[in-house]
């Protein structure tokens, strides 16, 4: 039996490649701060840019958040789910 693979995290993913937060490496306070920013457990989110510092730009819906290259190592991430009743979910 295998195991599955390990989440990746935001400083990992591709770029315009849209991705749902799995959680945090710390659900204390850097999840705190992520939920005040908006970003939970569950958002779907597309980093659409790479700063020079390694961090990213992340897009959800009307937000635009930058986060740090420890922070966007510290957040896991994974494809998002399509439901057949949804807009493209029966597309690949």
């Amino acid at each position: 039996m295998s195991l599955p693979p390990p989440p990746q995290t935001l400083a990992d993913w591709p770029l315009g490649r849209p991705a749902v937060l799995l959680g945090t490496r710390d659900p204390g306070s850097l999840g705190v701060r992520l939920a005040h920013l908006g970003l939970r457990a569950g958002a779907l989110v597309t980093p659409v840019l790479r700063t020079s510092g390694k961090g990213v730009v992340l897009a959800s819906g009307e937000l635009r958040v930058a986060l740090d290259r420890a922070t966007a190592a510290a957040v896991a991430v994974g494809e998002p789910r399509h439901e057949p009743d949804e807009p493209g979910g029966g597309m690949p």
